[in-house]
């Protein structure tokens, strides 16, 4: 999958609001199984006027990401088309209001992925009932300007239960890194910077796809 990211702390404007389309285009080409779109203003750039147009581009599967604070936040997301969101247990932090926004979501006929970064994490993604769970390679609390590595994906899949489906998301930047999380027992990856900064993002896809075959 294909994360849009505006812009990021690190790496400051990695998509032109004007390629919008031409970049979604270029990946739907590319063989991408669907994408997250981050609509945080403030750090990352997004907007919900931003995912309308990533969400008129195509018919794919699109992922809110978004720093959640409120219930309400849920139903935004299920009226703006979005066919799934993405919950991070280190930004919310209560794990109440996590249950309740995946019990809304759930009924609104949205996917829920729970995010998290480390074991603890991982203990309550679980006891919260996570049927997906993506693993955050970088620190979203400094605001992705890390490296990371996928190594935290290869660390935490050796305590993930075989029924759970896992993305494995950020720090990959070729075909190897994407190789080391499928070695490491993942469903999928979600990729951005990689895609923003290639050359043929349609080529980078290709070979992305190519390396999770197992």
């Amino acid at each position: 999958m294909a994360d849009i990211k505006f812009r990021s702390a690190r790496d400051q404007q990695l998509i032109d609001e004007d390629q919008i389309e031409e970049y979604v285009q270029s990946l739907v080409e590319g063989g991408v199984d669907g994408f997250s779109v981050v609509t945080e203003p403030q750090h990352f750039g997004g907007s919900l006027a931003l995912a309308a147009r990533v969400r008129s581009a195509t018919t794919l599967p699109i992922i809110r990401k978004e720093f959640f604070a409120r219930l309400e936040q849920i139903d935004e997301s299920a009226a703006a088309g979005f066919d799934a969101v993405q919950l991070t247990i280190s930004v919310i932090r209560q794990l109440d209001l996590i249950e309740r926004m995946a019990g809304r979501a759930l009924d609104l006929g949205l996917e829920v992925i729970i995010c998290i970064q480390d074991r603890a994490e991982l203990e309550q993604a679980l006891a919260l009932g996570a049927a997906i769970i993506g693993i955050n390679n970088r620190d979203i609390l400094s605001l992705e300007t890390d490296n990371g590595t996928v190594r935290r994906t290869a660390n935490l899949m050796t305590s993930m239960p075989d029924e759970v489906l896992v993305l494995s998301e950020s720090s990959m930047l070729s075909a190897e890194d994407v190789k080391q999380a499928v070695n490491a027992g993942i469903d999928g990856v979600l990729i951005g910077t990689a895609f923003a900064k290639a050359a043929d993002r349609g080529a980078l896809a290709r070979q992305f796809h190519k390396a999770l075959k197992k």
